[in-house]
């Protein structure tokens, strides 16, 4: 006997489908990412804190994006130099000009001199 392809959590081998439809309140965008820009936490691959800031910055509302920002930086997990640095790489992505423009006031430092 075969194992079910869908079947009961933990059934050996088991494969479950992905879930396609909407999410209320979940907004998925999908996204080629460098090998660079994923870590893995309990083998589970995540987005980097660095990649994690720069999506904060383009596309979260900023009533999440402040909390958030602010916790990986003062967490020491990225530095706001090192979010512009690579903010300042990034050309014709989605929201970048919004999150240059964004990373001073939601992390109220001084804006530099370009």
């Amino acid at each position: 006997m075969g194992v079910p392809r869908w079947g009961p959590a933990g059934a050996r081998g088991a494969a479950f489908p992905a879930h396609r439809g909407s999410i209320p309140g979940a907004t998925v965008r999908t996204a080629r990412l460098h090998p660079r820009e994923v870590e893995t936490i309990g083998g589970a691959p995540v987005t980097s804190p660095l990649r994690t800031a720069a999506d904060l910055l383009r596309f979260a509302p900023d009533p999440v994006a402040r909390p958030s920002l602010r916790r990986l930086v003062e967490g020491g997990y990225v530095s706001v130099s090192s979010i512009r640095w690579h903010l300042a790489g990034l050309d014709r992505y989605p929201g970048v000009g919004a999150a240059r423009a964004r990373i001073d006031e939601l992390l109220h430092e001084a804006p530099r001199a370009a």
